[in-house]
């Protein structure tokens, strides 16, 4: 657990990249263990991963999905949550060789782990709305503001915490949106695999 001081770091230089202040990053001492205390968000954010694996069942169209059961459907989502926390990481590690950043990828790390958590509450309007039976279209408003905004400050760490090129820091940001996808789709892959026969 992160103690009083760290986590009063912690929040102080998260609210300072939330205003795309570089600065920010200085909260983050580019240690390994520091980075690896960030790891930390996975678990404080895990409350609202289920909520939002509940309300895509709720919401499920997808009758092969909506009839596995609900320890399958978390189960497989855990372990989807899980791997995704560490693939992009791990896939890190070697793409900051590659661009000669390793020595900035600790402090990156950090940035970016603990800024998940911001972004994930930002979701949270849109799954809210889509479980009360809200407009449809004012909840997919919300989920477009709210990639956004996720691409944006994902940019905004890229850029500045590992001191990347714009361009670069797209490409590492498109990395990470396909690194997602893939999972995604495989995570749907083996529900749809466990899901009953068709007639």
């Amino acid at each position: 657990m992160l103690s009083a001081p760290q986590a009063a770091k912690v929040l102080w230089g998260v609210g300072r990249l939330l205003r795309f202040d570089p600065q920010g990053l200085k909260a983050f001492d580019g240690s390994p263990q520091d980075a690896l205390r960030s790891f930390w968000a996975a678990l404080y954010l895990l409350p609202l991963f289920g909520f939002f694996v509940i309300a895509d069942r709720l919401g499920e169209t997808d009758e092969a999905l909506a009839d596995i059961g609900l320890g399958t459907l978390l189960l497989v989502r855990t372990l989807h949550y899980v791997i995704g926390w560490c693939l992009f990481p791990v896939v890190m590690d070697g793409v900051s060789r590659l661009l000669g950043r390793h020595d900035r990828l600790y402090g990156w790390l950090a940035a970016y782990n603990w800024m998940q958590v911001p972004i994930m509450i930002a979701f949270v309007p849109m799954a809210l709305l889509t479980l009360s039976g809200g407009d449809p279209r004012a909840a997919l408003f919300l989920n477009v503001i709210a990639f956004l905004a996720m691409v944006l400050y994902l940019g905004f760490i890229a850029r500045h915490g590992l001191d990347l090129p714009l361009s670069s820091a797209i490409g590492l940001v498109l990395l990470d949106l396909i690194l997602s996808e893939v999972l995604h789709a495989l995570a749907m892959g083996v529900l749809g695999g466990l899901g009953p026969e068709p007639a």
